[in-house]
């Protein structure tokens, strides 16, 4: 019995790495094409619109909890709290135009 090489599963079958290859980029360019991304991103009409800062998840959950986060933080830190910037860019966060 003639000795077979380690890859042969690659060259079995249909003949060649590359015909396997490529069929494996065709069934995944199909399934892109199903993809929500190239249903409505830049070939139909362009990029979707960019989430509006205030209406965010981050934008709720820092709205809704930020006063006790910095009272938690002030209180764990024996009343230092974070530094000022820190707490000016969270206030400039909330106040972000849409």
């Amino acid at each position: 019995m003639a000795h077979r090489g380690r890859h042969q599963g690659i060259h079995a079958g249909n003949g060649s790495f590359r015909y396997a290859t490529r069929q494996m980029s065709e069934g995944l360019k199909s399934r892109a094409r199903g993809s929500p991304v190239a249903r409505y991103g830049r070939s139909r009409g362009g990029p979707l619109p960019a989430p509006s800062p205030t209406t965010g998840v981050l934008h709720r959950v820092v709205r809704a909890h930020l006063t006790e986060f910095l009272a938690a933080v002030d209180a764990q830190t024996d009343g230092s709290g974070l530094p000022g910037f820190i707490v000016n860019e969270f206030r400039k966060f909330l106040r972000s135009p849409s």
